[in-house]
């Protein structure tokens, strides 16, 4: 494949079709792809049509950052032409060096006022450009367009992917191990090949980021012991004292100096005389001993006779003649121990087939159960999105989506293309390389397969090679940068002379030669400049590495010091001082493959008093400032626990000595005066919320001046953890409701600290100093000196995944494609082996030129091997003897035989570390308007809003939504028992909210279905705590064994004689028992089928289960008894028929599941009754819920008392109705607010001054049309009390006033009026505003009055909150 490549992009893109760039290290891939998005917005694209995508959020935010100052640059220059004719423009252009102004004045030269107003106007629209990973803009697509991708299901990442696949690895191997032979799991257990969770939850984790990889099938291998039980019981009948025939090749016999090793040196008749007690042995253990890996000496000496069928050196084959070798091994005994260490053999080896096939087992299983056990928790990862995406992108349907993606976003520039893997691709090429899109939108992918080094986190050669070949058969264009602009022009020379030894790579990676293209600052070494930047450093003995290096750089910063090592611009012998430039510690990297050999050097840099940065690979929760901080929460909320007081108190951050604290005991220290401070702090933290709280608690005992009293390394990483831990502590507590569980989350931490991005410790503000890391870690990096640790080394060797390639053939026209295949646990095939070793040492000279493409001004290459053999890392490319490579700009770097001189440290480079306060005023970023983000900004909150630290047992509220113990003895009646017991608490309010949003208040009819569907996908939960509170309130079980129970067994006798005739009494496998069960529930169905016709008797439910105090059970009796016909209306013969069939078919296969327990065949029936009650408990309670739906729908709502939901027709409100409510950037004036509820005559709670945010973000529950004006209604499902009067307008009002429920409801209406006011033509608020409905579910009983409020304040209220509210100014 001829590739036509053209070196500048910058001026040549034309913004249409596919186009390639590949960017080599050093090239100004950046400046270029920052120029490039200039013209796109310039000339095509405004920023929301844009998508800009790279491989993590640091170079997403520097890509964006380079792009806004390319932008503003470029219009500071056009502002300055503004009055310039178009021919002094075209002049100047033609003098520029940079590109993209030559470009830009060429083609703008005679709309130069043009170019202005639309770079302002995509500056105005920047923040609309979206460049972040594929991750997430995957997750945006999804979010974004969740109806035409048919994945409307909203799912959040989670951080616990690896605790789900240690929980489902963990699973998968206890039900492996319990359907095997004990045998065999035995085996397996001794073998030390049943390894440990964690190490087959690693193995699942590398396979998983290959899921769109091939896994080839393993076959599970039948072990068994019987063969070697036979083998040994044939050896125990043979004559062991016949060994006169064996005599003669021993080391005495005939033979002795015919003979090899080790029939020349040990005696076979001596060990044949050991069978005995070998036998005696075997019989004590059983014969598992064989093959456990804990085999008798005595076996394993005789075994060693047969590791070759030759027992004759070769002299001997000249005199023992070839028939009494035959006749040796053809001797009974050795036939016989022959055929046992055959039988050893098969079984060995099925066992090790065992351990790959459970290893393939727990990948294929744990790749089919994860996306479910996401899905059932609402959760998703980044790669199983991006498959989710890709999978909604195929077919018909999945063209029309990629259509609608498209028309949005008709250009992607897609950065590090390298690292792309086949299921972001397929998702890419899906949508803009699609060749009826090709030429209505651009695709840029940019990358170097050079660097392609992330192999092990899914990256693959073979999807960037077909994706190249998919643009080249399409007809890309394909651009390549050449220049350096990193390093300077000598190393850049030496390196490419190195690569070009071996341009190579493998993988179909070839180097291209580069050239120098920028001057840098020169670095002077003893008045030498830029004296050979490429320096061996050959070690004598490998121990030296860590030592030299160390020495190496202390030696360089003493010389710089010594100002002997400077950087310098000028090109004279001696430069100026005040143009020198001292080489830093910070100038220095040092680079490995492994954190071993950093490890070793940062002890030896750290001993010498040189300072080291390495990035934490630490969670923060695992400091000791974290334990101190929840011993402090924990004093908090239990502050008259002394023991909790005390362990406060003892932490670095209260600074209490332990003497301090005995001694002060044994005077009887009085702990008051600390726990009246910790109940004020928990009072705080009830009341005004956690910030406030710890706000407090840090000033007033002092734990900032504390921690900064020493100034010490130690204490600034203490300060650093814990303004760290202060913002996640802040975050979180605002989306968790409760002091509890904000604590209960922290101490989660603690136990089991992650190493999530967000919880790594940060670096120190003084994180200057040499830089550790791995060649992996540096990429995209670049230091001005570089040392390469063990730069001969092997890469290293991990066969757990074999990877190898097939050829498929996708398309008859097309060539056919490679397509990778992985091997889990190994392989024995030559050519995958092949394969697998190919990609292994490709992607290791990548990851070494990698490392060699980070200096800009020297590189010391440290070799360990002094013997020159390796043919790996950078001996690639350098050769051996006389071949090695040689060039002018390379040298060999002595070592150094002593410690050099300490480097002295000046006045100036001591540093004083310093803490701020924090804030005092709090900041409430895009507060949300339910009470969840309401109540954050109130002084005082009602206690039972925290349940959770009020109460020793609570149960959850719903978020904005509070339960009333209301024990008051009311004289009214009751409410009814499905609203008194209908769970509380924040699921069971979400899904009661659902269901009022999908349903239409015209149609009953469907309301049930709703209901059911609810029930099956968000609330199995929720069903089966409400189906155990109907059982405790009705005893309905024992009604329904009284009515039906005899009538079931002798409607299903004819079910259990086929059974019984089928599998006999027990059932002893899991798939019998599926197919006996599977039985019994398909008549259950065909019953429920015809029971659910029977609506006379369902009619009476909703008033027999009314009141648990007024239940009659003789009723609810002879209503079921109405039921029993039915039960000999079922044809069972079908039933019979497709039974036999799946039992016949199950006999004839040979794998069974044995069962965990084994079941009686007639407990099968007792079974299938208690399921039938079940259905029927549920069916009771989808028509309670039903009847409890129709009194809400049509209790009035408004003063007429005629209009109510019903009234709604489908097309006359919207369920669910998101809203922005834009807010004036000063602060909110919360006093004016308060006298205006007070004019109102509402008493609203008392809120705190607070800088607002530009939005309050909510959803409206439902806005309606009732004919005449538009209102908002939300809906309650809060406790209030068990009687209808505990839910009349005056208990509602002040549950109202207690949740501060009218502020959220003049918020709601603020933001439908302004809706209105856009969207409603000759809107009027007089008019066409009405007010709010807050609907109490569980009170209203069609009543007016019961449950339902309408407040319906003055327009003038209104347009006086949204006068003080304000509205966004532009910035």
């Amino acid at each position: 494949m001829q590739i036509k490549e053209i070196e500048n992009p910058i001026g040549r893109m034309h913004f249409q079709g596919l186009h390639w760039i590949e960017a080599s290290a050093g090239t100004g891939k950046t400046f270029t792809l920052s120029s490039l998005m200039v013209r796109v917005l310039l000339e095509k694209y405004l920023p929301r049509q844009v998508i800009a995508t790279t491989f993590t959020r640091k170079a997403a935010a520097e890509l964006k950052r380079r792009i806004r100052q390319r932008l503003y640059s470029i219009l500071s220059l056009l502002e300055t032409l503004r009055t310039e004719l178009p021919s002094n423009i075209e002049a100047r252009a033609k003098g520029e060096e940079d590109e993209l102004v030559q470009v830009i004045l060429e083609r703008n030269a005679s709309q130069i006022g043009y170019a202005c107003e639309r770079l302002q106007l995509v500056l105005d629209q920047l923040d609309e450009l979206f460049v972040g990973t594929l991750d997430s803009f995957s997750q945006t697509l999804l979010r974004e367009f969740a109806f035409e991708s048919g994945k409307i299901e909203r799912a959040e990442i989670t951080n616990d992917d690896k605790a789900y696949v240690q929980q489902l690895v963990h699973d998968i191997l206890r039900e492996w191990t319990q359907t095997q032979p004990q045998e065999a799991v035995t085996c397996l257990l001794q073998r030390k090949q049943i390894k440990s969770v964690s190490r087959y939850a690693e193995l699942m984790e590398k396979s998983l980021n290959f899921s769109s990889a091939k896994l080839n099938p393993v076959t599970q291998p039948e072990f068994s012991l019987v063969g070697i039980q036979q083998a040994l019981d044939a050896l125990q009948q043979v004559d062991l004292s016949n060994l006169h025939a064996l005599e003669d090749f021993t080391p005495n016999g005939g033979y002795a100096k015919l003979l090899i090793l080790p029939w020349s040196r040990h005696s076979v008749v001596d060990a044949i005389r050991q069978l005995p007690n070998l036998l005696e042995r075997i019989q004590q253990y059983g014969p598992q001993i064989l093959v456990n890996g804990q085999q008798p000496e005595s076996f394993q000496q005789l075994q060693q006779f047969f590791k070759k069928d030759e027992p004759r050196s070769a002299n001997g084959k000249k005199k023992i003649a070839d028939a009494e070798v035959v006749a040796l091994y053809q001797h009974p005994i050795l036939s016989a121990f022959k055929n046992l260490l055959d039988q050893v053999q098969q079984a060995s080896t099925h066992l090790n087939g065992l351990d790959t096939y459970l290893q393939y087992h727990i990948a294929q299983e744990v790749k089919n159960r994860l996306p479910q056990m996401l899905q059932s928790k609402g959760e998703t990862t980044f790669s199983q999105q991006i498959r989710t995406l890709s999978e909604a992108l195929q077919g018909e349907q999945g063209n029309q989506f990629a259509a609608f993606v498209h028309a949005r976003y008709p250009l992607i520039l897609v950065d590090e293309f390298q690292d792309t893997n086949l299921d972001q691709d397929t998702m890419l090429a899906q949508i803009w390389r699609h060749p009826t899109r090709l030429q209505n939108g651009c695709m840029i992918m940019v990358g170097d397969r050079k660097q392609a080094i992330y192999g092990f986190r899914g990256g693959d050669m073979l999807t960037f090679l077909k994706a190249r070949d998919d643009v080249y058969r399409k007809q890309g264009q394909f651009y390549q940068l050449k220049k350096n602009f990193r390093s300077i022009a000598p190393l850049v020379e030496v390196v490419d002379a190195l690569f070009q030894c071996q341009m190579d790579f493998g993988e179909d990676v070839v180097y291209v030669p580069i050239t120098a293209g920028a001057t840098h600052a020169d670095l002077y070494d003893h008045k030498h400049i830029n004296p050979t930047p490429l320096r061996w450093l050959q070690l004598e003995h490998k121990d030296q590495e860590a030592e030299q290096v160390a020495w190496q750089i202390q030696q360089l910063l003493y010389q710089s010091a010594q100002q002997q090592v400077y950087f310098a611009k000028t090109q004279t012998d001696t430069a100026l001082a005040s143009e020198q430039e001292a080489l830093m510690d910070q100038d220095i990297a040092v680079l490995a493959t492994s954190h071993s050999s950093l490890n070793a050097v940062q002890q030896v840099l750290l001993s010498l008093g040189i300072r080291v940065n390495r990035a934490a690979k630490r969670s923060v929760f695992g400091s000791v400032i974290a334990q101190d901080i929840g011993a402090i929460l924990a004093a908090i909320l239990s502050p008259y626990q002394e023991a909790k007081v005390k362990r406060a108190l003892l932490g670095r951050l209260l600074g209490m000595q332990l003497n301090d604290l005995w001694s002060a005991d044994s005077q009887t220290l009085d702990l008051s005066h600390y726990i009246a401070q910790f109940d004020h702090i928990r009072e705080l933290w009830l009341t005004q919320g956690f910030l406030p709280a710890w706000h407090y608690c840090l000033n007033y005992f002092k734990i900032w001046e504390r921690l900064v009293e020493l100034h010490s390394r130690d204490n600034e990483r203490d300060v650093v953890n814990l303004r760290h831990l202060t913002e996640i502590l802040s975050d979180q507590s605002e989306q968790l409701q409760g002091a509890q569980h904000l604590f209960h989350w922290y101490l989660k931490q603690l136990q089991s600290p992650k190493s999530h991005d967000w919880e790594l410790e940060r670096p120190l503000t003084n994180a200057e100093g040499v830089k550790l890391m791995t060649i992996h870690q540096s990429k995209g990096l670049e230091f001005k000196v570089v040392f390469l640790l063990n730069a001969d080394g092997s890469p290293k060797v991990d066969n757990s995944l074999i990877f190898s390639y097939e050829d498929v053939q996708t398309d008859v026209s097309a060539p056919s494609e490679k397509r990778r295949v992985i091997d889990i646990g190994g392989s024995n095939d030559q050519l995958k082996k092949q394969q697998h070793d190919e990609r292994r040492y490709a992607e290791q000279h990548r990851l070494w030129y990698v490392a060699l493409t980070r200096a800009s001004h020297r590189i010391y290459a440290v070799f360990r091997t002094s013997e020159h053999k390796s043919l790996y890392s950078l001996p690639f490319w350098k050769g051996q003897g006389n071949s090695a490579f040689q060039h002018p700009n390379c040298a060999v770097e002595p070592l150094i035989a002593e410690c050099p001189s300490p480097i002295p440290i000046s006045d100036d480079q001591r540093l004083t570390l310093e803490a701020l306060s924090l804030p005092t005023m709090r900041f409430y970023p895009r507060t949300n308007t339910s009470f969840t983000g309401l109540s954050q900004h109130l002084a005082y909150r009602q206690r039972s809003q925290d349940q959770l630290v009020m109460q020793a047992i609570a149960e959850d509220s719903a978020e904005d939504e509070t339960d009333i113990d209301a024990m008051a003895a009311l004289p009214a009646q009751d409410i009814a028992w499905i609203k008194q017991h209908f769970p509380k608490g924040t699921v069971a309010g979400t899904f009661l909210h659902s269901i009022y949003e999908q349903i239409d208040f015209q149609a009953p009819e469907s309301w049930k279905i709703e209901i059911l569907r609810r029930f099956k996908n968000d609330g199995p939960q929720l069903l089966i705590e409400l189906r155990q509170k109907f059982q405790d309130s009705f005893a309905v079980w024992k009604t329904f064994t009284q009515a039906w129970k005899s009538t079931y067994i002798e409607s299903t006798q004819v079910l259990y004689q086929t059974a019984l005739q089928q599998f006999g009494p027990q059932i002893n496998s899991h798939e019998q028992h599926k197919i006996v069960r599977g039985l019994f529930i398909g008549f259950n169905h065909a019953l429920m089928q015809q029971f659910l016709q029977n609506e006379t008797a369902s009619a009476k439910w909703p008033q027999r289960f009314q009141d648990a105090s007024h239940y009659q059970p003789e009723h609810f009796w002879q209503d079921l008894e109405t039921f029993i016909p039915n039960f000999h209306q079922v044809d069972t013969q079908d039933l019979q028929q497709k039974f036999v069939q799946s039992a016949t078919s199950l006999k004839n296969t040979t794998l069974f599941t044995p069962a965990i327990e084994v079941k009686m065949t007639r407990d099968y029936v007792d079974m299938g009754f208690g399921s039938l009650v079940e259905n029927m408990q549920n069916e009771i309670l989808y028509t309670l819920m039903t009847q409890w739906m129709h009194d809400v729908v049509h209790t009035p709502l408004h003063q007429d008392q005629v209009f109510c939901l019903s009234s709604l027709p489908k097309n006359s409100h919207l369920p669910e109705f998101p809203f922005h409510l834009a807010l004036s950037d000063r602060p909110v004036p919360i006093h004016p607010i308060q006298r205006l509820f007070k004019q109102q005559g509402i008493q609203i709670e008392a809120l705190n001054e607070a800088n607002s945010a530009r939005y309050l973000i909510g959803a409206i529950d439902l806005v309606y049309y009732d004919g005449q004006r538009y209102h908002i209604a939300d809906y309650k499902s809060n406790f209030l009390g068990k009687t209808e009067l505990h839910y009349a307008e005056t208990e509602v009002k002040n549950n109202m006033s207690q949740s501060s429920y009218w502020l959220q409801a003049a918020l709601y209406l603020v933001a439908l009026h302004r809706y209105l006011q856009v969207h409603l033509q000759d809107y009027s608020i007089h008019q066409h505003l009405g007010g709010a409905s807050y609907l109490y579910l569980r009170g209203m009983c069609k009543q007016f009055g019961s449950g339902a409020y309408h407040w319906q304040p003055q327009a003038a209220f209104i347009l006086q909150l949204d006068e003080i509210l304000g509205y966004l100014s532009a910035d």
